[in-house]
């Protein structure tokens, strides 16, 4: 007889027994055995049975993906945030699962199996990477882990997604159900998938909630009033409410669980079964059949909820506006109106953007009289970086004017979608010069377009820029919502428009110079407090000044570029240069001057 001490058996108990040779077989294979009588008891997590288990780590070695140089990299198989606090922060910022190389600074994600464990919040989470073929362990069983919540998820931003929507206090699955209804907007719009960001409840107005949408037209944040989800929520809340007691069971539920149930909400069926999570793709398992509420008044609340999501109807359901037009999907919504696609069907079909009026503008006689007036005056600019004019449609309860339509992107969000949040001038030099001889053509037609901002700014797929708005844009005051003339944003428009004075081609000069301040800065020439007051009065810093302000790099802006948009912010109009014409060819260096013999511009120029 021996004393034996210091293994860790198959169940995870501790073992310390008088063990004979007879019943030595029980002992661990041993191959798994150390020499030593003390060896340490193994704190791995016993997945089957430990719901608790510690942070484990793992150091393996990584060969960077462009030099080649391998490098250590440390792995977690199990996390602990509750025992292990610090490594929360660390994976919501992506240092577990990001690898960089100490050479070239390449960078990627790194996917490896994890076991993600806070007891605070009864939640589990087993991140099996992509379609790695790793079997997700056995669910946890007893007493302490019938509370737990098991979920299966395929990246490390999945996961990440998953901690932030149980540290808010939310259910994944509404979630993902209103992530699908968001997903359906975004493919009719810029693109991009949604990805669960924060809850900000002290948001100053109404709470929110917000989602990063990657991919599309460059990342960015899209946020929804938090009352609008509850309601969502509220809704939809009885059909998960059988499945409080699926316990035990690894469920995936992601993208695909939402888009199934989204369906069986759409077609009417009553039942949807919940994919299970046996095998590597955490499917193929035994489902659990989740069945409808039964009132019809509830079902059709759901029903509602996810059916106004913009899709495109079969061909012969869709209805046909002011007699010629076929509606096909939305574009866009902005406080002037709702912008569609359409297709022309007096024109062979022709792809045409209709630009809906607001219910309150049509019944103003007036307005709407000036701005028939002002599309049919707009009909004449025919130029490739104007957005062409076609027609104003009404049928007594609607208006909408029909206009090209420009597959592309504004400036506005292009500048919002770039790293540096500023573009630099090799960039948008062929912009600007479009920009201005699209100015200076309307001007030769006695047309001035009054409200240019970067929004009204179009960049096709071919990298083109084209004038948009000529026809209303002016119309739309931003500043406090209303539909007046001569109006337009505060920040473009001249110190003589804010005034009240009509606008003429200087003032358009005036809002070239503030969209090119805004593109190599990032910012307008005013952005923050009282920006009617700046514009009246103030002098902004030049462009330069203004990077260093906002802490931005980039190339050194030319000296002729200062000394031009400056001249372009000008307060008096004579001080600004004199055509469009005038300020394309200073920007390209080919004059020194304009011809003109206005002094104060002349001494402008000068003095800078």
């Amino acid at each position: 007889m021996r004393r034996f001490t210091g293994w860790t058996g198959e169940k995870g108990t501790r073992r310390d027994a008088n063990i004979s040779r007879a019943t030595v077989d029980r002992r661990p294979p041993r191959e798994h055995r150390t020499p030593s009588r003390h060896r340490p008891v193994d704190l791995r997590p016993k997945l089957h049975e430990s719901p608790s288990a510690v942070s484990t780590a793992k150091t393996e070695t990584v060969t960077c993906g462009q030099c080649r140089h391998e490098q250590a990299f440390t792995t977690w198989p199990s996390l602990n945030v509750t025992l292990d606090p610090a490594r929360k922060d660390e994976l919501l910022s992506g240092a577990l699962t990001r690898f960089t190389c100490a050479r070239c600074q390449w960078s990627s994600a790194v996917g490896y199996p994890m076991l993600y464990h806070d007891m605070a919040q009864a939640l589990m989470i087993w991140l099996v990477p992509g379609r790695a073929s790793v079997d997700p362990p056995a669910p946890p069983v007893g007493a302490a882990a019938k509370s737990q919540r098991l979920r299966l998820v395929a990246s490390p931003r999945d996961l990440v997604e998953k901690v932030r929507i149980f540290d808010a206090g939310l259910d994944d699955r509404p979630v993902e159900l209103f992530k699908a209804k968001l997903r359906a907007q975004l493919q009719e719009s810029n693109g991009g998938e949604p990805y669960f960001a924060k809850v900000d409840r002290a948001r100053v107005g109404r709470p929110a909630i917000s989602f990063d949408v990657i991919g599309g037209q460059g990342n960015r944040e899209l946020s929804v009033e938090l009352e609008s989800y509850e309601k969502f929520a509220g809704t939809i809340a009885p059909l998960f409410a059988n499945e409080s007691s699926q316990q035990s069971q690894w469920l995936r539920i992601g993208r695909e669980y939402a888009e199934g149930l989204k369906e069986k909400i759409l077609s009417g069926k009553r039942e949807h079964t919940v994919p299970g999570a046996q095998g590597a793709e955490g499917g193929g398992g035994q489902g659990k059949t989740v069945v409808f509420v039964r009132e019809d008044a509830d079902h059709r609340k759901q029903r509602e909820l996810i059916d106004d999501m913009p899709s495109s109807p079969p061909r012969s359901e869709v209805a046909i506006l002011f007699g010629r037009y076929e509606l096909v999907r939305e574009l866009g919504k902005g406080g002037m109106g709702v912008v569609w696609l359409a297709l022309d069907r007096e024109i062979e079909n022709t792809k045409v953007a209709l630009r809906f009026l607001r219910a309150d503008l049509t019944t103003d006689v007036d307005t709407m009289k000036e701005l028939r007036e002002e599309v049919i005056a707009n009909r004449r600019l025919a130029h490739p970086h104007i957005i062409r004019t076609y027609s104003f449609e009404t049928d007594g309860r609607s208006a909408a004017i029909s206009m090209e339509y420009v597959d592309g992107t504004s400036l506005h969000k292009l500048l919002a979608a770039r790293p540096e949040r500023f573009f630099e001038v090799d960039e948008i030099r062929p912009w600007i010069l479009a920009l201005c001889n699209a100015i200076h053509y309307a001007h030769q037609q006695k047309v001035v377009h009054g409200a240019i901002k970067a929004a009204n700014l179009m960049v096709n797929g071919h990298g083109e820029l084209k004038v948009g708005d000529f026809a209303i844009s002016r119309y739309w005051n931003d500043d406090d919502k209303s539909w007046t003339k001569n109006a337009g944003h505060p920040v473009y428009i001249s110190p003589q428009q804010m005034t009240g004075a009509t606008a003429v081609p200087l003032d358009d000069i005036y809002g070239i110079g503030a969209i090119i301040y805004e593109l190599l800065t990032g910012d307008r020439p005013y952005f923050r407090g009282a920006i009617r007051e700046q514009a009246l009065a103030w002098v902004p810093p030049p462009m330069a000044a203004r990077r260093v302000e906002l802490d931005r790099g980039g190339k050194p802006i030319p000296l002729v570029w200062e000394k031009v948009v400056a001249a372009c912010l000008a307060k008096n109009p004579a001080a600004r240069p004199p055509t469009a014409n005038a300020l394309g060819l200073m920007l390209e260096g080919k004059r020194d001057r304009p011809v003109f013999t206005g002094w104060r511009f002349i001494r402008t120029i000068f003095r800078l």
